[in-house]
């Protein structure tokens, strides 16, 4: 077991792909040269049971505001890392979570540049080891390092499958409230009017998959001029929600690589349909024994997790305390969202932010 002594103040200069390198070694204070406009945490590495270390990010309340009882734990989803919930502090979710009183904590999973492995053999990395040890075992960490005796939830995309997954299995988890964004009951549209001739070949490639050591999708992201926005907008970003210099920030910081293991069980999940376990089991299934309270929130114009597929989500939860909402025009909202600008876009500190601190805030 690697034991792990390090909480220091996270600054941008650990943005770009220049994750501390080390993280088991003390690291001071200094802040590299950065815009003050750019979101910054603690950073709380530990140890898991498996001898991963991963990275937990922490932005404690806000000064002068009332603090809230619960801290609330972020999870992203595939390719992501904590910044996809906001580089820029003016339109940031944890930023205004924490400007609303709520000790804020972003787990950044196993896989992630932050991330190292330091047991022996193959790396044991698959969506199962994140949601059956990474995420449990960071919600030890935070409930230890508060002294909090729940903590609220809040996943986008895959981050809320997890959430889905993990209180499915433990309806006495201590979880307070939960609320999930853009997640999913199934894959199976993930490619739009692609979606049934891919199906197969994603069968068939799906055992190969980890032998692949990633895919270079944050290199990809970082290439100059518009291929990276355009591919942004047809699938993550609805046009004109954010400036050209949003986007390259979030391209540039926000994007991670997808490790082999990731891919192979999201392969099988789209080829299948379901949400299984590698050894067959199907957490799916598991969404009906849900007690807590959780809003899943959904958008409009979502091309990756359709309204319908979050709507399926919500429809399997066995909890008596959920709530549905979609964000977009034609419910009230002041712009059209997709499927990762709901997190990112300036105007999402009206409509969407919102929507989440008031459902975490209930009794």
């Amino acid at each position: 077991m690697v034991v792990v002594h390090n909480e220091h103040l996270g600054t941008l200069g650990e943005l770009p792909g220049d994750y501390p390198r080390e993280p088991l070694r003390s690291t001071s204070n200094k802040r590299t040269e950065a815009s003050d406009s750019f979101i910054r945490y603690e950073t709380h590495p530990f140890a898991t049971s498996d001898d991963y270390v991963i990275t937990l990010y922490r932005r404690r309340p806000e000064p002068g505001v009332v603090a809230r009882k619960r801290p609330v734990l972020f999870l992203h989803g595939a390719n992501s890392n904590r910044f996809c919930f906001g580089v820029h502090e003016n339109s940031s979710f944890t930023g205004y979570m924490s400007r609303q009183g709520y000790d804020v904590w972003v787990l950044e999973f196993r896989g992630a540049r932050s991330s190292h492995y330091h047991g022996q053999g193959r790396k044991p990395q698959n969506l199962d080891a994140k949601i059956r040890i990474d995420l449990p075992e960071a919600i030890q960490q935070v409930l230890q390092k508060t002294g909090a005796k729940e903590l609220d939830l809040i996943g986008h995309s895959l981050g809320g499958i997890f959430i889905y997954a993990y209180l499915g299995a433990n309806p006495t988890a201590p979880v307070g409230r939960a609320v999930t964004l853009c997640s999913p009951a199934h894959v199976q549209r993930f490619f739009g009017a692609l979606s049934a001739p891919l199906k197969a070949p994603a069968r068939l490639l799906a055992p190969l998959a980890p032998f692949i050591p990633g895919l270079g999708v944050h290199y990809l992201a970082k290439m100059k001029g518009p291929l990276p926005h355009i591919a942004a907008m047809a699938r993550h970003i609805e046009r004109g929600s954010m400036s050209t210099k949003e986007r390259r920030d979030y391209l540039d910081h926000a994007v991670e690589d997808m490790t082999g293991g990731d891919l192979s069980q999201l392969m099988r999940w789209f080829g299948e349909g379901g949400l299984t376990s590698q050894d067959g089991r199907s957490y799916y299934d598991v969404f009906a024994n849900i007690r807590h309270p959780i809003l899943v929130l959904g958008s409009d114009r979502d091309n990756i997790a359709e309204p319908d597929a979050v709507r399926d989500a919500y429809n399997q939860l066995g909890t008596r305390f959920k709530k549905l909402l979609f964000v977009g025009k034609r419910f009230g909202s002041s712009r059209n969202y997709s499927h990762q600008d709901l997190l990112l876009a300036p105007d999402a500190n009206q409509d969407v932010y919102p929507l989440a601190q008031r459902w975490l805030a209930k009794h």
